[in-house]
């Protein structure tokens, strides 16, 4: 069995962003104005917003009712961004992306590498090098640093020649790091010789760079590694489980971990921590997990009861289905 840590990229190409999932959802809102709506027409979550599929060409026409009652078309996309109600929607036509407001009014042109989904009413924009664009889609940061991110009220890290700067849109402090990556508009983790830890927008030190590794989603906790071993960690940097060989990240908080001589898995989380005895361990739900003693032996996690229920292959089987109807009631 291979050591395993989890690691969640947070930065996603916009050439993978899954438009269908929002497409294929249903507006349920009823329009007050006559819309001059095609039959063929699929719905969108915004009630305006129209596209169909092209089978044949992989390629999607999205159709805008204005303000003005005027159809705007936008045809042969390649992809859509997330359609959300009065936020720009990304377009994305051969290997270029441009962006248009929910009216169809095109804010910046198809012909930018790169732009991100847009957040705090700014989105990070590739030509060349990054820059920073708001909802208008003015340039906020000018397309020339190597790296960017978007922080909380209106601070950014910046990288250029190199090194990387706190900047407020009035001044640049640089900072003491090798290596930046993104967890939130918060919390950032950090390297500086080769060691990690996690450093707010701030520039304050919220873990110090002690740790071999670190993984990359982190919530409350997250998993470092000193040396050999894995172990869970808090956000004040305090040690929370036992040192392991291997550990995964299931759930937000929740982890699995195990070691070599043992070969199985033990249940890590605030409120339950279990032996290394498991096989398996599945996500029910958010707040259940089914972890696999045996064949014909399961064990059901439930951290909003705060408790472990043994149960066979046919309960854990009905168990799931009831689960599952409950969702689909919902």
């Amino acid at each position: 069995m291979t050591r395993k840590v989890i690691r969640v990229a947070l930065i996603i190409s916009m050439l993978a962003v899954g438009y269908s999932s929002y497409a294929d959802s249903k507006d349920k809102t009823q329009n007050t104005k006559p819309l001059k709506v095609n039959k063929e027409w699929e719905r969108t979550r915004v009630e305006n917003i129209f596209y169909t599929k092209n089978k044949e060409k992989g390629t999607i026409d999205l159709y805008i009712i204005n303000d003005k009652n005027q159809i705007v078309e936008f045809k042969d996309l390649q992809g859509v961004g997330k359609i959300e109600d009065k936020k720009p929607l990304l377009l994305v036509k051969g290997n270029k992306v441009g962006c248009i407001n929910t009216n169809g009014e095109i804010i910046r042109s198809i012909e930018n590498e790169y732009i991100s989904d847009f957040s705090s009413g700014e989105a990070i924009i590739k030509n060349g090098k990054f820059g920073v664009i708001n909802l208008k889609g003015e340039e906020v940061i000018p397309s020339k640093y190597e790296e960017i991110y978007i922080g909380e009220n209106k601070n950014y890290i910046v990288k250029k020649d190199g090194a990387f700067y706190l900047y407020d849109l009035k001044n640049f402090k640089k900072l003491d790091v090798d290596y930046i990556h993104k967890i939130n508009d918060k919390l950032f983790v950090f390297s500086k010789e080769s060691k990690f830890g996690i450093i707010s927008i701030e520039n304050k030190v919220i873990v110090p760079n002690e740790y071999d590794e670190i993984s990359m989603h982190i919530d409350k906790t997250f998993i470092g590694m000193k040396g050999e071993s894995f172990a869970v960690y808090s956000l004040d940097n305090k040690k929370i489980t036992e040192d392991f060989d291997y550990i995964e990240q299931v759930g937000e908080n929740e982890y699995i971990g195990g070691t070599f001589a043992q070969g199985k898995y033990a249940f890590l989380s605030e409120k339950i921590k279990t032996d290394e005895k498991y096989e398996n361990v599945i996500k029910v739900d958010k707040d259940r997990f089914i972890g696999e003693i045996s064949i014909n032996s399961y064990e059901v996690i439930d951290l909003k009861k705060d408790e472990i229920e043994n149960m066979s292959r046919a309960d854990v089987n009905k168990y799931i289905e009831l689960i599952k109807r409950r969702k689909n009631n919902e």
